[in-house]
């Protein structure tokens, strides 16, 4: 029977191997434009992201100012485009691409109005700003970004996509995220965590540098997204605060499921001092019900059916929260001393509530397996920087800039699983296995930059600077499964790194 059923196993996986290789022989190239929907006008700098059938996506562009987009080497086969743009709501549309060269059908996106009508317009320049180096997304110019946060705004921003990993791409590329002209260090599920907990109302603008210049660390395949945060420009003191919640209800699991957030901005300006504060703290639980039913069949005098039917409910829950506090000292007109200090964290609770998979051999069941999965993950990251900036000339935007920067990360992740496997020939015999995955991690990273900037001759920017910067790191990591040797890993690291441009 194990034997048939490898075989099973071998005749699908070629199946597959053969039609994914046919699929690869054929690519095409599509074009075309996405409009409003309410006066057929071009949106510019709008995103277009093509996604698989099950949503995973595949590559994302940015719309030019005419609202035309052009993706090359997709390989032929049904796929759904995705239009997106801040103050509008997403649409999906699905598509066979099957020509060399493809025309897509323009795609009309609505405005978002339900949030237009929750917010005051207070646009003073435009929304997407084209610079010689950078698309600039005025995101607090903008009443759409009114109640959301940072994960939220950044998918609709030009060329941004966001996969199911947490993963930022801008243009179909790999990108590196940095938070006021500082790398962020994260990457995935973690990064995730910090855009979500971002208010929107902590948001200045959006950066976004396809070829960064040599002032920006080499890190990211596609560039740099740099999140440029709000430092309450208005005199005297100011803040905001608020508080967002919502749910529903799933009758087919008998739960119900609750968001909800709290933030709070303050600021305090005068003639020699800025000083900013700000908290938030969010909770998020999802639930997703899974399927799957596999049966296969052979062929020949006497025919065998294996199916398998299994079901899991997914029960997570999110917990994101971040504190910041900084000053700027304005010395006098031409030199400022500040510093930052950025707490963000997360815990995520990842729970297979209920798992069943049973198996049968021609209708009759013959294994039925139950299991109990549960993942939980926390983080969290210490950034402090202080920093000086002297101006030589600002009509020259002659200025040389010092940093000095610490960044700590500690992260942890407790994963189990327990297995309790019945045998419908031996009922009386119940096999239980267990499995425990810890990891430990902890990071430092220690480094001091100086920039020096200078148009020159009206035209050209003129950018050198150095860094020197040491990495710590700290990994440790303990498995146990029942019926084999627990295996424990320990890992340490140091580096140094100085660079000059």
């Amino acid at each position: 029977m194990k034997t048939l059923f490898k075989t099973f196993i071998v005749l699908a996986a070629v199946l597959v191997s053969t039609e994914s290789f046919a699929a690869r022989q054929s690519t095409s190239n599509i074009k075309g434009t996405v409009i409003s929907a309410s006066d057929n006008q071009p949106v510019g700098f709008a995103t277009l992201a093509v996604m698989q059938m099950d949503s995973t996506i595949v590559t994302g562009v940015a719309c030019d100012e005419n609202g035309a987009y052009s993706v090359n080497n997709i390989t032929a086969g049904n796929y759904i485009l995705s239009a997106s743009m801040i103050g509008y709501k997403t649409t999906f549309v699905n598509v066979t691409v099957s020509e060399p060269s493809q025309q897509i059908a323009p795609i009309a996106i609505a405005e978002d109005t339900q949030m237009l009508q929750s917010a005051v317009i207070t646009e003073k320049v435009k929304l997407v700003e084209m610079k010689l180096d950078k698309i600039v997304v005025n995101v607090s110019q903008s009443a759409y970004a009114n109640g959301s946060n940072a994960l939220e705004l950044m998918k609709k921003a030009p060329g941004v996509t966001i996969d199911k990993d947490g993963n930022v791409k801008l243009n179909g590329k790999s990108v590196a995220v940095w938070i006021d002209g500082r790398p962020s260090y994260l990457d995935g599920k973690s990064l995730e965590a910090l855009l979500r907990a971002t208010n929107s109302e902590s948001i200045e603008k959006f950066e976004l540098m396809d070829n960064p210049s040599s002032k920006y660390d080499a890190a990211g395949q596609g560039g740099i997204i740099n999140i440029k945060t709000k430092k309450n420009l208005a005199s005297g003191f100011n803040g905001s605060m608020g508080l967002g919640g919502g749910g529903m209800y799933f009758g087919d699991t008998d739960r119900g499921l609750w968001q909800q957030s709290y933030w709070l901005n303050l600021g305090l300006r005068t003639k020699k001092t800025n000083t900013f504060f700000s908290i938030y703290e969010g909770f998020y639980n999802t639930d997703i019900k899974l399927n799957n039913y596999l049966e296969m069949n052979t062929i020949g005098v006497d025919p065998l059916t294996f199916k398998q039917d299994a079901t899991s409910l997914l029960a997570n829950k999110y917990h994101n929260y971040n504190v910041k506090i900084g000053n700027d000292w304005f010395i006098d007109n031409k030199n400022t001393l500040g510093f930052i200090f950025y707490m963000p964290g997360d815990r995520t609770q990842m729970n297979t509530v209920f798992s069943d998979t049973k198996q049968y051999m021609n209708d009759a069941l013959f294994q039925n397996v139950d299991s109990d999965i549960k993942n939980l993950s926390k983080s969290l990251q210490y950034n402090a920087n202080l920093n000086y900036t002297h101006i030589f000339d600002e009509t020259k935007s002659s200025e040389m800039t010092v940093n000095l920067d610490y960044y700590r990360n500690g992260s942890s992740a407790r994963n189990s699983q327990v297995d309790e496997t019945v045998y419908t020939a031996n009922p009386d015999e119940v096999y239980i296995t267990n499995k425990n995955i810890s990891t430990d991690q902890k990071y430092d990273i220690y480094s001091a930059k100086v920039d020096y900037q200078s148009v020159l001759w009206q035209k050209v920017m003129f950018e050198s600077g150095a860094k020197w910067a040491t990495s710590i790191t700290d990994n440790r990591g303990d498995e146990i499964e029942t019926g084999l040797p627990d295996v424990k890993s320990d890992f340490n690291y140091r580096e140094h790194v100085g660079a000059a441009y």
